[in-house]
């Protein structure tokens, strides 16, 4: 069956974004429905290393952009970051990727736990992640 000229056009930009933006993502799955409930990896379900675009909205929030000439209180972030990663990237069906699960960035070394999953038309989920202290 052949592709929609649309479809076409979404999988060249997706592929387009993915070259240029996206870095290594680890999915740690994890027991227990928050950090703050403790709990552990989940050996049932093995770790998954794929690639995707992590999307921080608001940097100027976080000091990022103090190089425009002004202060800005330095905050950390705790919501509302999230991977936007194609779902042939993600390895398993996006249904194994649950709240809770720790994603793991090893660019920055941070720590992420999954909120929610935001699906998408063009077959490209959010996943929204919550910061980890380091100690958490």
């Amino acid at each position: 069956m052949a592709l929609s000229p649309w479809h076409t056009l979404q999988l060249r930009l997706d592929a387009y974004v993915d070259n240029v933006w996206s870095e290594p993502v680890e999915l740690h799955p994890w027991t227990g429905a928050s950090y703050a409930e403790g709990g552990g990896p989940d050996p049932a379900r093995a770790v998954i290393k794929t690639r995707g675009v992590f999307m921080r909205p608001g940097a100027s929030n976080t000091g990022e952009a103090a190089g425009q000439g002004r202060m800005i209180d330095s905050k950390i972030v705790t919501s509302d970051v999230w991977i936007s990663i194609e779902e042939v990237k993600m390895i398993v069906p996006w249904q194994e990727w649950r709240q809770g699960d720790r994603i793991y960035m090893p660019e920055g070394g941070d720590w992420y736990e999954i909120t929610y999953i935001q699906l998408s038309a063009t077959s490209r989920p959010q996943i929204h992640m919550t910061y980890l202290q380091p100690g958490d």
